[in-house]
């Protein structure tokens, strides 16, 4: 494995931990403390040892110091001892299922800079005429799962957020009240989240883009923006798409897990060769770097 590579499932690897934080915007009612840690763990130690993303983001720049900035506001979220979102507490893990949305606004932007970070480094080793197509192979099917998993909590809480829109407005028969309208706010909020996820996306088969159109057409539903099918039942619609949207994040998990595990430990056994006795290997550093931020949105400028 050349050093690109490695660079490239290095943040392969920080991109999944950030990924998985959105775990925490399902209504559950048990968390993993073992998962936690392990995210944590991961996102910890890749930002603040020296890494690939360390050293990238120290080289960028005020690039690098916005992005810098939204990697801590979602440690401090989500990772700190005291967590405005998550905390760690003796009887496990408590979520505040409250800032599901503020989660995605820490989340989405993170990992959206991060896999431009990567896209960044690839197009370099092109140039440079770099082989780096397993890293390439290993960074599509992460994106894959991400975007699922993304589609999957923010279709959650869209359809969560639209059945309590429904019962605020059934409370005044109709007539706009304070509370819908809060709520409306929050769906609207949610929309542009889930519109992000696919005008930044790059995964184009079939099978994925059929998931995400039922998703924003059940959207344009709930938004009057299509004609709801005539004999249609809400509660069916929204079951179909819960469980093709859990189907697709079953298939792009076991797709994920299948490709990372022989590249992960292919990268292992290559850090460990060229590491000094008793000695941590400091990852390369690398070309690639955050796009330009967007101040309004945090994310990428296309």
């Amino acid at each position: 494995m050349n050093p690109q590579t490695a660079a490239i499932v290095n943040l392969v690897n920080f991109k999944s931990a950030v990924r998985d934080t959105l775990e925490y915007a399902l209504k559950k009612n048990d968390f993993s403390t073992t998962a936690y840690e392990n995210k944590k763990k991961i996102i910890l130690t890749e930002f603040t040892a020296k890494t690939v993303l360390h050293n990238t983001i120290d080289a960028s720049g005020e690039a690098g110091e916005k992005l810098k900035e939204m990697i801590q506001k979602l440690i401090d979220a989500v990772y700190a001892e005291n967590g405005s979102i998550v905390k760690l507490a003796d009887d496990g893990l408590r979520v505040d299922d409250g800032q599901a949305i503020t989660l995605f606004d820490f989340v989405i932007p993170v990992h959206e800079n991060i896999e431009t970070m990567v896209q960044s480094l690839v197009r370099d080793c092109r140039a440079k005429n770099i082989d780096v197509n397993e890293g390439i192979t290993l960074n599509k099917a992460e994106e894959r799962f991400y975007r699922s998993v993304a589609l999957l909590t923010l279709s959650n809480r869209l359809m969560s957020l639209f059945n309590d829109y429904n019962a605020a407005m059934n409370e005044t028969k109709g007539a706009p009240n304070p509370s819908a309208n809060f709520i409306s706010a929050d769906i609207a909020h949610v929309a542009r989240n889930l519109r992000s996820i696919r005008d930044l996306g790059r995964v184009t088969d079939d099978r994925y883009k059929a998931v995400e159109d039922s998703a924003f057409r059940v959207l344009d539903y709930m938004t009057g923006k299509r004609d709801f099918p005539v004999g249609g039942n809400w509660r069916t619609i929204m079951q179909q798409l819960t469980d093709s949207l859990n189907a697709l994040v079953s298939e792009s998990q076991k797709a994920f897990s299948d490709t990372f595990a022989p590249v992960w430990k292919e990268y292992v056994e290559e850090i460990r060769k060229h590491q000094a006795p008793a000695k941590e290997a400091e990852p390369q550093q690398v070309d690639g770097e955050p796009a330009e931020i967007d101040p309004a949105t945090g994310l990428p400028k296309a």
